[in-house]
């Protein structure tokens, strides 16, 4: 069984992406995955400086990290930038964006159940 499909979107919520699925272990299953090059995955323009993480269908999540590197590098060590836990478990969670430029995003979440998965996309970031 797979970890259900993320989206994020900006803030003004002008359409939601869903993101490249990466390792995860989640209801005894697990898979390791590379992240995505930046030149196959189209990049997201975020038009605010919010980003809206949303898992519409499936388990809900109880935290979350957000990282990104330069997307002119394939595995970039990854620059954290935000974390979160909750207590009661949410299907949306809205945090900052990465500063302006060009970013591989990759957002590590923990589902109730003790499942974890990364998702990938690529964002520009005015």
């Amino acid at each position: 069984m797979r970890p259900p499909d993320a989206y994020i979107a900006g803030a003004t919520d002008a359409g939601s992406v869903k993101g490249g699925l990466g390792s995860f272990t989640y209801c005894d299953t697990a898979a390791d995955a590379l992240p995505p090059r930046a030149a196959n995955v189209p990049p997201l323009a975020l038009d605010d400086l919010s980003v809206k993480l949303s898992v519409p269908s499936g388990e809900p999540l109880i935290g979350y990290r957000a990282g990104y590197w330069p997307a002119t590098e394939w595995q970039g060590d990854e620059t954290r930038y935000a974390d979160a836990t909750v207590e009661v478990p949410v299907s949306t969670t809205e945090f900052d964006a990465p500063p302006s430029g060009d970013w591989m995003l990759a957002i590590h979440v923990t589902f109730p159940l003790g499942g974890t998965a990364v998702y990938y996309w690529h964002v520009t970031v005015p």
